[in-house]
């Protein structure tokens, strides 16, 4: 039987509260991950997700009122 051990990423890339919007976005992109664990003390308090950071670049995504160039801007920063 496949186990979540088997599967899981052992080394772990996190952020911590004081971590810059920008450096997470670099981690994402060089890491080529979707979802990043954010830390305080060596426990975690949470999960920050590339959407959350799209979300922050651009408050109208995925509104009526967003605009192409959101889109393309977002694009660019991927």
């Amino acid at each position: 039987m496949l186990t979540v051990g088997a599967l899981m990423t052992k080394v772990v890339v996190t952020a911590t509260l004081d971590t810059p919007l920008q450096k997470v976005r670099e981690i994402m992109k060089d890491q080529q991950i979707r979802h990043l664990p954010v830390v305080d003390e060596g426990e975690l308090i949470g999960i920050l997700s590339d959407l959350d950071v799209a979300r922050h670049l651009s408050p109208r995504l995925d509104t009526l009122g967003e605009r192409t160039e959101d889109r393309e801007t977002l694009r660019t920063l991927a």
